[in-house]
């Protein structure tokens, strides 16, 4: 990390491509995007052409971890400072529950100069008359994303894994049957339009996913607290067995089970 920071002096020029690699993740305090800028500002002055090279979408598990809007700004104010290219680690394919964040990524990579709100209200209108319920629910998810900063994923720690060793301090049962509630807002106004019950059937099953992921995460807490405890050992035993067998029912949309595995072993 010697020569992360720009350098103070020397100029470079337009010959020289500077990869940067965000020391962040979403969402972001007001110090961290005052820091990331800084730094992007610094190189940019250089005279070097730039690239966004981040680990924003490692974060998040399989959680409906919302965070487009904030990567949406990010991205469009790098986009007007010599940014000539981006390179991500990694999309991790949680369609789902984060799909709202890939196509704000997909959509400034094709026009960096859209409006972040018309990007998403356009990503809400592909679901039909449940466009209204599926902002709604969405927004909600983006609230309780807040609660992870900066401060909370250092209590759940594991890094960009963090979410699946701790997210159930953010992600609870109660935030749960809220979302549950919001998508069966959703599939009444969807109903009707083959295509957007469609669609909403696909946010629901994802969700289903999480809420079971978080269970068993919290069910791990629990008897890690008391490890001989065999009533905590069978109901971990149970929660564990209810994701792997929903995976293997829907294994054709959970498409990525092993990043899944990887970071669950890390937790």
């Amino acid at each position: 990390a010697d020569y992360t920071q720009p350098p103070v002096a020397t100029k470079l020029n337009d010959r020289i491509i500077v990869g940067i690699v965000a020391p962040n993740a979403f969402p972001l305090s007001a110090e961290d995007e005052t820091a990331f800028k800084t730094l992007w500002d610094g190189w940019a002055k250089t005279g070097a052409r730039l690239f966004l090279r981040p680990n924003f979408f490692l974060t998040g598990y399989c959680m409906p971890y919302i965070y487009a809007r904030e990567f949406g700004e990010i991205y469009k104010y790098a986009a007007s400072h010599s940014m000539i290219a981006d390179d991500y680690d990694s999309l991790l394919s949680m369609w789902g529950v984060q799909s709202p964040n890939y196509y704000m990524m997909g959509r400034l990579n094709v026009d960096p100069t859209l409006d972040v709100d018309d990007v998403l209200n356009d990503y809400y209108a592909g679901f039909g008359p449940a466009a209204a319920q599926v902002k709604k629910y969405f927004t909600f998810w983006e609230g309780v994303t807040l609660k992870c900063d900066k401060e909370t994923r250092r209590k759940m720690t594991g890094g960009w894994a963090s979410i699946s060793t701790g997210g159930d301090m953010v992600f609870t049962p109660e935030t749960f049957v809220t979302g549950h509630a919001l998508l069966e807002d959703a599939k009444t106004a969807a109903a009707g339009d083959e295509e957007a019950a469609r669609r909403v059937a696909y946010l629901d099953m994802w969700l289903q996913h999480a809420d079971l992921s978080m269970q068993a995460l919290a069910a791990y807490h629990a008897l890690q607290k008391k490890p001989a405890d065999k009533q905590l050992q069978a109901a971990m035993a149970q929660a564990k067995t209810a994701v792997d067998e929903f995976r293997a029912a829907h294994a054709d949309e959970i498409v990525n089970v092993g990043v899944l595995r990887q970071v669950e072993v890390w937790a």
